[in-house]
């Protein structure tokens, strides 16, 4: 049985606080093209081909455009689905991060976190021998195995990989790529304020956060898609504001690279 998808506008207004501006739909507004690449159309046709019928896959086959991502802030431009509000994390480990998850991701296994590795220990070479990592939402720990290899002290941490597991209060960098666009909306400042609770109090400590943000130059909506967890969006004006209630500074490497230093 598919897990229903519902949208309550009420708990909607009362989770998102990021500036307090009204929230705007968006689907009117989207062209095929857009409209495509949010459903994942092309994504979605493997499952069709290998007859997977999974909840979540029949749960967006029935949804309509208005359920899936819907909504903006008319202040900060903060981007979000809320048709996933009702569900559980087991909810989200059953019917979206299960073993299908790599056919809407392939890059999720090994090709994204062995990429990412590479950018991180060749930024941080000289400091291998002292540094301490913590890869925050970290997968199958591909990342921190990797960096390893390379010499550095790494770890990963990933509630639906690794649910219950415990790490340190003082590593000298955290790593998130890809992490914070899977987090509901209501949960953002939770999630980045547990992500902090592992960073040392060093002014020296620094997280780097991979996330595309959605102002400033052609945004791709090829990157917003349900099956691979994509339902919330950050524009810059959201981001720093998010950061800043969490007690962090930030100020952006790349388009999608993020440093993070404690306030």
């Amino acid at each position: 049985m598919s897990k229903p998808i519902t949208v309550e506008l009420a708990s909607i207004r009362t989770a998102h606080a990021f500036c307090g501006k009204k929230l705007v739909g968006l689907a009117s507004a989207w062209t095929d093209e857009d409209r495509f690449c949010v459903l994942r159309v092309g994504v979605h046709e493997p499952y069709r081909r290998r007859g997977i019928a999974t909840a979540l896959y029949s749960a967006i086959e029935s949804a309509n455009d208005t359920q899936l991502l819907p909504y903006s802030c008319d202040g900060c431009g903060f981007v979000f689905s809320a048709a996933f509000d009702h569900w559980s994390p087991e909810d989200f480990k059953r019917h979206m991060y299960n073993d299908d998850y790599v056919i809407g991701d392939p890059p999720f296994v090994e090709e994204r976190p062995k990429r990412n590795a590479a950018m991180v220990a060749a930024l941080f070479w000289r400091e291998k021998d002292t540094l301490k990592v913590l890869d925050f939402g970290g997968g199958r720990g591909v990342f921190a195995a990797e960096l390893t290899r390379s010499g550095f002290r790494a770890d990963s941490l990933d509630a639906y990989h690794e649910p219950g597991a415990k790490r340190d209060t003082d590593y000298d960098l955290i790593t998130s790529f890809e992490v914070i666009e899977h987090v509901p909306h209501g949960g953002q400042y939770a999630w980045l304020v547990q992500l902090k609770a592992h960073l040392k109090a060093s002014p020296e400590a620094k997280v780097l956060i991979g996330t595309e943000l959605m102002d400033g130059q052609e945004f791709s909506w090829f990157f917003v898609s349900p099956r691979n967890g994509h339902i919330t969006i950050h524009t810059k004006r959201s981001f720093s504001i998010l950061c800043e209630r969490a007690g962090l500074t930030w100020q952006p490497i790349s388009r999608s690279v993020n440093l993070l230093n404690l306030a």
